[in-house]
């Protein structure tokens, strides 16, 4: 799981804990279910964006983990930059 945050931190990312937009810092959020990466979501504007499939699909940062936390698990870091 600390993989996946180092990679962001070596792209320039730092650990928040704030997940409203501010206008400048781009953020990503990163989910996890037993200890294990499962998906990342990016902060557009107000909303947060996810790739599923051939979709991108606009959401709450919550969304992904709160209607099937056994698919998505739950939200482990946000990170900005």
């Amino acid at each position: 799981m600390d993989g996946i945050r180092k990679l962001f931190e070596r792209n320039g990312y730092k650990i928040t804990t704030e997940s409203i937009f501010v206008t400048g810092i781009v953020k990503v959020a990163i989910y996890e279910l037993n200890g294990r990466p499962t998906h990342v979501a990016k902060q557009v504007g107000d909303t947060w964006i996810s790739k599923c499939g051939i979709y991108l699909l606009e959401h709450e940062l919550e969304w992904i983990s709160g209607y099937d936390s056994e698919e998505y698990g739950h939200i482990k870091y946000i990170l900005q930059k």
